[in-house]
């Protein structure tokens, strides 16, 4: 149940980022890249929380996936605002 919810927690954030970029027009290679880096991310954070047991080192590998989402999305955000000036 916990990892569903987890899933879930990033979604608003990310679709505000995709509108953003939407509605600013921006496009660019390099954010096709950040968003196949948040994917890959999200499927290992994902996979780590439902596949394994949860030990210290697990833990700190899903963090650093959720790490990663989070950077890609700032970067991401970034991009969409510097669109819109």
């Amino acid at each position: 149940m916990r990892a569903h919810a987890n899933c879930l927690e990033n979604l608003p954030i990310y679709t505000a980022v995709v509108i953003a970029l939407l509605v600013t027009g921006a496009s660019s290679r390099w954010l096709d890249v950040l968003a196949i880096v948040l994917l890959i991310a999200r499927i290992a954070q994902s996979t780590l929380h439902i596949g394994l047991e949860q030990t210290e080192m697990i833990t700190g590998a899903r963090f650093g996936c959720y790490t990663i989402q989070i950077v890609c999305m700032i970067i991401m955000g970034g991009w969409a605002a510097a669109a819109a000036i």
